[in-house]
């Protein structure tokens, strides 16, 4: 199993941030890639709790909460989503711990077993970590300014397809992006 982890130190309680990771519902507000979030079985919190995250490229990802500890974080498995990882073997955790009265950290880490065998593993510190590295600083970019701004974070997708004409063009330097 592959994983990547990313730190955010927050200017605000450790409280305030996770009213906002506890809205499980609405990532969007602070999820620059997530055009919106849907609950999928009734539960808006907590263990069990089921929603779809839908992004703005058409592409989707389910997630379940498998650890869940009120006012520190959860987990989640991820299931049913396009990235090369085995469905099944791949979950994220979510945490925040205070810094003082007016600070937290928030630690997101993503575990993966990617797939492709020996070759997916080979290739994960080349091509799957670090963008996943880039997407994960990102979304916790996206909650400092939700949680600090009260901002809807929005649409990002431009990043998004300026950081995939930049890695493929490096791979393949023939690459000429389109603007469709």
């Amino acid at each position: 199993m592959s994983a990547v982890t990313v730190f955010r130190e927050i200017n605000a309680p450790a409280e305030k941030v996770w009213k906002v990771m506890d809205n499980y519902g609405d990532m969007a507000v602070y999820h620059p890639f997530l055009e919106s979030t849907e609950i999928i079985n009734g539960i808006e919190t907590g263990m069990g709790a089921r929603r779809v995250n839908y992004f703005y490229d058409g592409n989707s990802v389910k997630e379940t909460i498998i650890r869940y500890e009120a006012g520190k974080g959860y987990s989640l498995t991820l299931e049913e989503f396009s990235v090369p990882w085995e469905p099944g073997e791949s979950f994220a955790h979510f945490d925040v711990v205070p810094l003082g009265e007016s600070k937290s950290i928030v630690r997101f880490c993503i575990e993966f077993v990617p797939k492709f065998g020996q070759l997916g593993l080979a290739m994960t510190p080349l091509t799957t970590g670090p963008l996943t590295n880039w997407w994960m600083t990102q979304v916790l970019e996206g909650l400092n300014t939700h949680v600090t701004t009260g901002k809807v974070v929005g649409q990002n997708s431009i990043w998004v397809k300026m950081f995939l004409w930049v890695l493929l063009w490096s791979w393949f330097p023939d690459f000429t992006p389109t603007t469709s």
